[in-house]
């Protein structure tokens, strides 16, 4: 049985290199605004938002990934309890043969 997604890494290197980017930005600006113009520092920002815009819906869609990924894995861990308990009954059922 297949997962019912595919993998989540790049969704989480997609999300820590936008935050980096925004912190990069920041970082840049940090303790030196005397030297930058007003026109700079908006142009910052705006690239700092830019950054973390879709950081909110990004998230939320690796939350629903590895929700799918928890109930995928909770059914097959039903399913294979379901298996190690027939397996038991057959085995009780072959020893009382014997």
């Amino acid at each position: 049985m297949a997962a019912p997604i595919g993998h989540t890494c790049p969704d989480i290197d997609r999300a820590i290199a936008s935050i980096k980017e925004a912190l990069d930005t920041a970082s840049d600006f940090n303790g030196n605004f005397e030297s930058k113009t007003i026109d700079d520092i908006k142009d910052a920002f705006g690239d700092i938002e830019n950054s973390l815009v879709h950081m909110e819906s990004e998230m939320e869609d690796l939350r629903n990934n590895n929700s799918s990924l928890r109930d995928w894995g909770d059914g097959l861990e039903t399913k294979i309890i379901e298996l190690e308990e027939e397996i038991d009954e057959v085995r009780e059922k072959l020893e009382s043969k014997e």
